[in-house]
Parts: C-alpha cells; sequence; structure tokens
C-alpha cells in the first residue's frame, strides 16, 4: 500500500479567518491513513509548530514546519496589498530561519505579517520555497507580464533558494488556477524543472462536510454578509491521494501525466526534508528564586 499523500501547503486554525483544521487533529488523521509526514504553513505564524511537533511525536510520524509569507515591496510602507511565497524548513537551521521571518513579519504588521525581499535574503539557509497558487508570486508575474514569462521569477528566487525551488500546481478549479497550472508546466518542462513542480490541494478545513462551517467562519471572522465574496473556490478539505488523482485527472483529462508527476515529487520532497527535534540548542531559562 502507498504512503498517504501529504500536502506542503495546509492551513491550521491558527491562519484566523482562513483556517479550520486543528493540528491534533491534522496528525490524527494523517495517522490514521497511513502518512508518514504531517505540514503546516499558516500564514504569517509560526504559533502551531510546538502543537505540531508534539501531536507529530506522539502519533510517531514526521513534522514538517512551514510559513506562508506575505510579501510586499517594502515591509515599512503602510500599504495593502500583498502576495504568497511558502516557505519549509529543511532542517533546524530552516526552523529557526523562519522563526526569525515570522517575527520579523509580525513586527511590520499592517493588516496581515508582512515581509519583503530584503528580509527573506537575510535568512535563506536550510528552507525551501514553494510558489503558492493565483496568490503567489508565480500567478504575479503570469498575470502581470505581456508576455507571461516565469524567467523573472528564478531570476529573483534563484539567487536566494537555489535548487530549493519549487513550482506548486492545486487543483483549484478555477480559470485562473488552470492558466497557472499550465504555464508552470510549460515553463518546467522547457527549462528542466519537471522535478521541481510539485501539487498541493492548499487544505483550508479537515473533511469535505466542514465546507459550510468554513464559509461560515470566514463570514464571522472577516465581518463580511453572508452574501459577499468566498475567496475558496471548490472542494478544500484534506484530500487523499487518490482525491487528488481524481481532481487533476478530471480536470486536465488526456493530459494529466505532468499532474501525476508533480504528486509523485511532492511525495519526495516529504522524504527528503529532515526529521529534526525542536529541543535541539533550545536553552530555556531556569527561575532562581
Amino acid at each position: 500500500m502507498r504512503e498517504e499523500f501529504v500536502h506542503l501547503c495546509c492551513l491550521s486554525d491558527r491562519s484566523i479567518g482562513t483556517g479550520l483544521i486543528k493540528p491534533s487533529q491534522l496528525v490524527e488523521e494523517y495517522a490514521r491513513r497511513g502518512a508518514t509526514a504531517a505540514c503546516i504553513t499558516d500564514y504569517g505564524s509560526m504559533s502551531a509548530a510546538i502543537q505540531l511537533h508534539k501531536c507529530c511525536r506522539s502519533a510517531d510520524i514526521k513534522p514538517i514546519y512551514g510559513l506562508l509569507v506575505n510579501l510586499v515591496d517594502d515591509k515599512a510602507e503602510k500599504k495593502q496589498g500583498h502576495h504568497n511565497l511558502c516557505l519549509l524548513a529543511n532542517n533546524l537551521v530552516g526552523f529557526q530561519n523562519l522563526t526569525r521571518i515570522a517575527t520579523i513579519g509580525a513586527m511590520y504588521f499592517y493588516y496581515v505579517p508582512r515581509v519583503d525581499l530584503e528580509t527573506l535574503r537575510q535568512y535563506t539557509e536550510g528552507l525551501s520555497v514553494l510558489t503558492c497558487g493565483t496568490r503567489g508570486l508565480a500567478a504575479k508575474q503570469l498575470f502581470s507580464s505581456t508576455d507571461a514569462d516565469l524567467q523573472p521569477l528564478f531570476d529573483v528566487l534563484t539567487p536566494l533558494y537555489g535548487g530549493h525551488i519549487y513550482l506548486e500546481l492545486q487543483d483549484t478549479p478555477t480559470d485562473a488556477q488552470r492558466k497557472l497550472n499550465e504555464a508552470i508546466i510549460d515553463y518546467a518542462e522547457a527549462n528542466g524543472w519537471s522535478e521541481n513542480v510539485v501539487a498541493t490541494g492548499m487544505p483550508h478545513y479537515l473533511h469535505e462536510s466542514d465546507a459550510d462551517l468554513h464559509r461560515s467562519l470566514y463570514t464571522a471572522r472577516n465581518y463580511r454578509s453572508s452574501g459577499s465574496g468566498y475567496p475558496v473556490k471548490g472542494p478544500a478539505h484534506l484530500k487523499t491521494r487518490q482525491e487528488m488523482i481524481d481532481s487533476f485527472t478530471r480536470q486536465y483529462r488526456g493530459q494529466e501525466e505532468p499532474y501525476m508527476r508533480a504528486i509523485t515529487n511532492a511525495d519526495c520532497l516529504v522524504n527528503r526534508i529532515e526529521d529534526f527535534d525542536l529541543r535541539e540548542g533550545v536553552k530555556i531559562p531556569r527561575y532562581a528564586g
């Protein structure tokens, strides 16, 4: 039996108003499915990391720590609007850099935690980067460029992350996501990056039956009316490997091969990430009173 698929972009309930998955429930569900790892990548926050660590150790599976950064041109400028990158810790040094980036993001909070490229340049060691979906930097480059060329994105990211850049395919059933997916595949095949294309379902909630609850939570926490725009398009639950295969097959019938390869590539990335202990090198002050 194949190991269960692990989503490398996943929102917990620490992504306030966006995610609905409790870290303990995520780990329990992955363990039940026979997965070897569990990953959380919250928006601008590492607050789920310790709970993820404890739950994974109890379940004997590997925790993967990540951070969805809200990237702006200048973090000191109080201006709305951002694009996303997903950072993953490959090792303990990478985790320490994630915590630094998250701390800086909180210091420059303006509607959301925010960082800029200068922040990322300071803390690159031990990290991998995923390009995210239609709110990511790859989408920004694609939809703002007249020639739809992703090369400028690589010109920015390669000096920072080298070969640890991963182009992300999502199964969201929208025209924009389809255009982004196809552009990523075309670029990767033309430039020798096919092994660095990975798939994720970007889970926002645990079970498909949680969709209505998630919509209500989003409405309440973001002070919106029930008739206003809901940003999650299509099922956003923690899909199984077979559900990911079925979703891509349904949308790209006759062109499934690169999407199936992206699922396998995600497995390979999960296996390459180290299983490290957060307690290594941590010094906890003692009360001497």
